[in-house]
């Protein structure tokens, strides 16, 4: 019988053979032709028929109703019923049921209807698992003789009733996930069919004499257990066991009893301690295959592991073998998987060679340099293992991420002699400088994993990141051609603005004091616009100085420009610092003039930990005692801020979403953020720049690389040959010929030397050779002095065409006082200032644009007039100073409150584009704000607001309808938008979700109960997992009964739990339900 899982319900239909099809043949087509969820299988013993029905099968006219289904096929069809949330009425179907599951039930009432049926005569599976069965379970299943699988996980038992016993053909049982804290009853001694038997996390502390009657069981899982006092000499009659799972059980030895295990095939021992060593009765487990021993405190194996000779996989990772590994692998010759990741090793056994039935070996996180892995070590190629599939990890995983000691600092020589090698992962060995052209030798050889690798150099990293295909096109070139050593690396200089940042590159470059100029009275004004690359020649290597804008205006382009090979420099004012402190104490000061810089470059580039230069400027503004006061401050309070924000992390409420450790240098408790070494100060008269330039030189030497003659041509012929700032990859493929062009240009995209957004469709085929080309036609919409700007090009205006239509001065100004009033630009002047102050087509740079989700549209402006523009969220001049839910009846609403590193405001405003965006087919009008946006749609008005401040932001969704399955999901995906960009824009945030009692909203409770991140709505990965309920089950809203001292009122679940969209009746039933609630808004009465 085929079943599925699903928020939903199914029914199996089943014909005895010689029974007459035709009528199920006719109700199966019907149903096929309506519902998308129908599976129809033809077995063995007759037709099985699987449907899902998303609510109380209430079907829509031309569908059977389930009793005119019934009442055509037949009851004594109807095999099985699968149903989640509810369950129809039984007393018709159930003389013939064999399986029945029933889980997480609105109205757990349910249940008793259940119990109650001694008509479940042919019942032989029965599933009632996430049900509140904590009042019992009934004293005498009836009739339930033929039970073979009985489910009852996360049910909160705490006993079993004696009759248990007389389960007798009892073949698989759950009770996982209860609370047996008191013990197990004795009623396994009746249970003598039992094969499977699920004890996970019950709370047990001992086990009942009884379980040595399960003579014929085959599998148990004691999981999650707490038997401190060890484990009762029972298992020696359990002797047709083949999977045993005692992980988590706070083992620290195994009974004797265990050697008799002979059959055992799978066991699992993970997480407990068996420090003191592992017994001898492994040597008496031929059978096992499957052994887990990860994280037990192990120092030492037995020489008995010798004997192990059936065992393929075997893992022992977060162990301590410091004293080395006992020589017994040559001996385990089935062995196909071996997992030894942070175990401590010196050095790995020479028997370990001898494993060529080996698949998978993860020598992950060692520490130690070359793993020990000695270069006389043979993987023999045999003709059987030609298409085997082999894996070998060598990755560093410690969040310990500025631990450079102890890591992987060659890949050692017997790697290149794995001839079946299929995929390498030697992610974030910081110490990893080169990988050796042997790798060509590896033929099958076609995944490389090396995120976080920045040190390598030869080939580069810019090179590896591509993969295996490339790093063969770099020695290819090698090979025929010279190579070139490069010593050329990026800097990223960020601060305030007014810190003193160009300032101070134009006095690197020229080795001595150069200030520029700081009136911001005319255009003229040196500041920074975005930013701005500047070479500095040191000693025995370039610096590429990115510049970066310190206006707010400007942060949108970091996550565009940083990569992860880069020297971060934080340029801080000491005068404002001074001003800041004052007003608002040191470590607010702290967080503003340096912490949120550090996070804009560590967030662009999470797997970077080289840490930051620290600059500080001005100090002629202040005395030498308060320079060292500021210094120290700027130390202690950046790394109290960075503690505090781990620490607040580690609370049990945030336990499941901690993502801060993605950011490797500032999730590095231990480190410092800033120290002595690395902080360099400026003034008018004294300066250290010399000091900072032999700084500089010494990081930049680190990254030394060296490229193929043909790489260097072609890099410096983008570089300088070509004059356009935007290229087409088919223009360098004329030049260039051949795929290894594509690897060389991946290469510049990896360094930072171009962008080429290969993910966008509209733009995969352009090069953006010149980044400072493309920034600037951002400052054109985006400028520090925008006001200024409007009136310079009024100023210079000249009539244009757009679209065959004139557009005169009048019409230009009245585009700009729009778009200055509700931040909508006409698409006419979006395209004259692109035309006229961008270095590229405009058409380009408007896809480039709504590919860094800074604009949003074409939106419709006149549908008459055929007249477009764009949404630029940033430039709404008005606020939205309260939702807008009082213009519909109907509202649901939600927060998502974030928290982790706090988002800018620049990701606020890319999160009102990416809503947008989202809706961009649907939308009728739109009104944007400084902080949201009110989308109409339809009968539907969606409203979001954000709070920067609060780091929250509100989504309300209402009609002037019930129209509540739209009103769900315009909220679910307008929230999968926000969480989409979240994960790509700004990994370090930690959103939780708060859903609103709409019953609650109706009243316009102050107070209104919410939901937190629930099963049934929660963001996990790209989607979010939701529940679908019907709309009108019972529901009880808790929080309006305490704020009115009230009964506890029952409603419509549609106004508290994601529903389908509704037909008419049940809009019907919610609207009289609301209407009834307008009159006498008691919550005395319930639904």
């Amino acid at each position: 019988m085929t079943k599925t899982r699903n928020n939903a319900q199914q029914l199996y239909l089943g014909a005895e053979k010689g029974q007459d099809k035709n009528v199920i043949d006719e109700a199966v087509t019907k149903m096929a032709d309506s519902f998308d969820g129908i599976q129809f299988h033809n077995q063995q013993e007759g037709y099985h028929i699987n449907y899902t029905v998303s609510e109380k099968p209430e079907w829509h006219e031309g569908w059977f109703t389930i009793t005119e289904l019934i009442d055509k096929i037949g009851t004594d069809s109807i095999v099985g019923l699968e149903c989640h949330n509810y369950i129809p009425p039984l007393q018709d179907i159930a003389q013939n049921l064999k399986v029945l599951i029933v889980r997480d039930l609105y109205d757990q009432s349910g249940l008793r209807e259940i119990y109650s049926f001694s008509e479940l005569t042919q019942l032989e599976e029965l599933d009632l698992s996430e049900n509140d069965c904590s009042g019992g379970l009934p004293d005498d299943f009836p009739g339930l003789g033929k039970l073979k699988k009985l489910m009852l996980q996360k049910c909160k038992l705490t006993s079993l009733p004696e009759n248990f016993s007389k389960l007798t053909q009892l073949e698989e049982l759950g009770l996982s996930t209860n609370f047996f804290s008191g013990g197990l009853p004795d009623v396994f001694g009746g249970l003598a069919n039992l094969k499977t038997l699920s004890l996970h996390e019950c709370w047990l502390e001992f086990l009942p004499d009884t379980l040595s009657k399960l003579t014929r069981l085959e599998e148990l899982d004691l999981s999650g257990n707490s038997f401190s006092g060890g484990l009762p000499d029972v298992f020696g009659d359990l002797g047709n066991l083949k999977m045993l799972n005692l992980n988590a059980c706070k083992l620290t030895s195994l009974p004797e009893s265990f050697s008799k295990l002979t059959r055992l095939e799978v066991r699992d021992l993970h997480w407990n301690n068996f420090s003191s060593g592992l017994p001898d009765v492994f040597g008496y487990l031929g059978n096992l295959k499957k052994l887990n021993l990860d994280r037990c405190e192990l120092t030492s194996l037995p020489e008995t592991f010798s004997k192990l000779t059936r065992l393929e996989e075997l893992e022992l990772s977060e162990n301590s073998f410091s004293s080395g590994l006992p020589d017994v692998f040559g001996d385990l010759g089935n062995l196909k998987m071996l997992i030894l990741e942070s175990c401590e090793l010196p050095s790995l056994p020479e028997s370990l060679s001898e494993l060529t039935k080996l698949e998978y070996l993860d020598l992950s996180n060692g520490e130690y340099s070359t793993m020990g892995l000695s270069d006389n070590w043979e993987f023999p190629e045999e003709p059987r293992l030609v298409y085997q599939t082999v894996w070998l990890h060598l990755q560093n995983q410690s969040e310990q991420s500025n631990c450079n000691d102890n890591k992987l600092s060659e890949i050692p020589s017997c790697v290149f002699k794995m001839k079946n090698l299929r995929t390498l992962d030697i992610r974030n060995n910081q110490n990893l400088t080169t990988i050796d052209e042997k790798i060509l030798n590896l033929k099958h050889l076609i995944g490389l994993k090396c995120i976080g690798c920045f040190s390598l150099v030869s080939p580069s990293y810019g090179v590896c990141q591509q993969g295996i295909t490339a790093i063969k096109s770099y020695f290819e070139d090698l090979t025929s051609e010279q190579q070139v050593e490069l010593t050329i690396v990026p800097v990223s200089v960020v601060g305030h603005s007014m810190s003193g940042k160009t300032s101070l590159i134009r006095s690197l470059q020229s080795k001595s004091r150069v200030l520029t100029n700081r009136f911001e009275t005319t255009m003229l004004d040196e500041t920074t616009r975005v930013f701005q690359i500047e070479g500095v020649q040191l000693d025995h290597s370039y610096a590429k100085m990115i510049d970066h804008g310190g206006h707010e205006v400007y942060h949108i382009t970091y996550r565009y420009i940083l990569k992860e090979r880069n020297i971060p420099l934080i340029v801080v004012n000491l005068n404002a610092f001074k001003s800041l402190a004052k007003e608002k104490g040191k470590e607010a000061a702290t967080e503003e003039l340096c912490w949120q810089w550090l996070a804009h470059i560590y967030l662009a580039c999470p797997l970077l930990v080289e840490s930051p230069l620290l600059v500080l400027t001005h100090s002629d503004k202040v005395s030498d005692s308060e320079l060292q006061t500021y210094k120290d401050c700027l130390f202690n309070h950046s790394k109290q801020l960075r503690d505090k924000m781990l620490d607040a992390e580690q609370l049990p409420s945030r336990a499941k979403k901690q993502v801060l450790h993605k950011i490797k240098f500032l999730s590095n408790k231990g480190a410092e953020v800033f120290n002595e070494q690395n902080t360099f100060v400026f003034g008018k008269e004294s300066h250290q720049i010399e000091d900072l330039r032999k700084a500089l030189d010494f990081r930049c030497m680190k990254y030394k690389v060296s490229l193929p003659q043909k790489w260097n041509r072609m890099c410096t012929f983008i570089e300088k040959s070509l004059t356009k700032p935007v290229v087409t990859v088919s223009d360098v493929l004329a030049s260039f010929p051949g795929d290894r062009s594509l690897h060389i240009l991946s290469y510049m995209h990896n360094i930072g030397d171009i962008l080429w957004l290969q993910s966008v469709e509209s733009l995969k085929g352009y090069i953006f050779r010149d980044i400072t080309a493309m920034t600037k036609m951002i400052s054109i919409l985006f400028h520090h002095q925008s006001d200024r700007l409007w009136k310079e090009r009024a100023q210079n205006f000249r009539e244009f065409d757009f679209k065959r239509k004139s557009i005169s001065f009048a019409l230009y100004k009245q585009f700009v006082k729009n778009f200055t009033r509700n931040g909508i630009l006409d698409e006419a002047l979006l395209h004259h200032l692109l035309k006229l102050e961008a270095d590229f087509q405009p058409d380009i740079a408007i896809e480039l644009l709504k590919s860094f989700w800074i604009v949003q549209g074409p939106i419709v402006l006149n549908a008459q007039k055929q007249k477009y523009g764009y949404a630029i969220p940033y430039f709404a001049p008005k606020s939205i100073e309260k939702l807008r839910g009082e213009e519909t009846r109907f509202q649901l609403q939600l927060h998502i409150q974030l928290r982790g590193l706090p988002l800018p405001n620049y990701g606020f405003q890319l999160m009102t584009v990416a809503v947008l965006n989202m809706l961009s087919n649907d939308i009728n009008t739109q009104k944007i704000a400084k902080n949201g946006a009110v989308i109409y749609h339809d009968e539907l008005q969606l409203n979001l607001v954000h709070d920067v401040r609060g780091q929250k932001v509100t989504l309300q969704a209402g009609s002037d309808e019930p129209h509540f399955g739209d009103i769900w999901k315009q909220l679910e995906n307008a929230t999968n938008s926000i969480l989409k960009l979240l994960s790509t824009a700004w990994i370090a945030s930690e959103p939780y979700i708060h859903i609103f009692c709409g019953h609650c909203l109706f009243l316009k409770d102050p107070n209104p109960e919410d939901f937190v991140d629930p099963d049934w709505f929660c963001p996990e990965g790209k989607a979010l997992a939701v529940k679908r309920y019907s709309g009108v089950e019972k529901l009880t809203c808790y929080k309006y009964a305490e704020q009115t001292g009230s009964e506890r009122p029952t409603v419509p679940s549609a106004l508290m739990r994601p529903c389908h969209q509704l037909d008419e009746e049940k809009k019907r039933t919610i609207r009289d339900y609301l209407d009834t609630l307008s009159v006498a808004p008691t919550g005395t009465h319930g639904f």
